[in-house]
């Protein structure tokens, strides 16, 4: 009896003391995710929650883990900091850039601010109508619409008097104009020298240079039609 009872507080000994802490560690750790902030403080939270003390490497191995678990959030959270910080000097570099157009065109400020709305309604109603699905994603359309203030950049290397003529331009004169596309596309594939898979700066390119094709294949630079021309492009358009 003596026997049968020290078996089965040792069992017990082991199941409180170790196999319970260890399972649920495990358990806390395997579901340790980054999918947001929310839910990686919620994980945080959870791991300290266990309140493992058994006063030997079990507690260690908990305490580390908890450890570990606080500085990756609190990286993790930095880095998110930075990277939204990076993103909006970002945005306000696409504005500037966009402003450059807009002061030398008194026309294209409110186009430059209307364009980027219609882009945006027209993006949202494809990704909710689940059209174009290998292109168009909710990242897709953020892309586009970041991308949309700088379809006309091309303008900054056109004439102010022939941008700013108040009648109707001859046909050298539109000719001219119509290089603003062919000038956009070529200032910020400049741009994205250097920059590998940079989505957000290829359909940039796209729409600079694109934005004035037409399905019947009548439009300029490149008289591309119908799917050739590219689909942020004809958004634009």
């Amino acid at each position: 009896g003596a026997s049968v009872l020290i078996v089965a507080f040792s069992l017990w000994y082991i199941e409180t003391r170790e196999v319970r802490p260890i399972n649920a560690l495990a358990e806390a750790a395997g579901k340790f995710a980054f999918d947001s902030g929310a839910e990686r403080r919620r994980n945080t939270e959870r791991l300290g929650a266990l309140n493992i003390h058994t006063g030997d490497e079990i507690e260690n191995l908990y305490l580390a883990v908890k450890k570990s678990a606080a500085d990756m959030n609190d990286y993790a959270r930095q880095t998110e900091l930075q990277n939204e910080t990076i993103s909006k000097l970002h945005e306000n570099m696409i504005y500037a850039f966009a402003d450059l157009a807009e002061n030398r065109d008194a026309n294209t400020g409110d186009h430059i601010k209307r364009t980027a709305r219609y882009v945006r309604a027209i993006g949202d109603a494809l990704y909710a109508r689940g059209l174009f699905p290998e292109t168009v994603t909710a990242e897709y359309v953020d892309n586009i619409v970041r991308c949309a203030p700088l379809h006309d950049i091309g303008k900054i290397k056109i004439s102010d008097s022939i941008l700013n003529k108040p009648g109707k331009l001859t046909p050298e004169e539109f000719e001219i104009v119509k290089k603003h596309t062919v000038y956009g596309r070529d200032i910020l594939m400049q741009v994205m020298s250097g920059i590998e898979d940079d989505n957000y700066m290829s359909e940039a390119v796209k729409m600079a240079g694109c934005h004035h094709e037409r399905w019947d294949g009548k439009g300029y630079p490149d008289a591309l039609a119908g799917e050739a021309i590219p689909l942020s492009a004809r958004i634009m358009s």
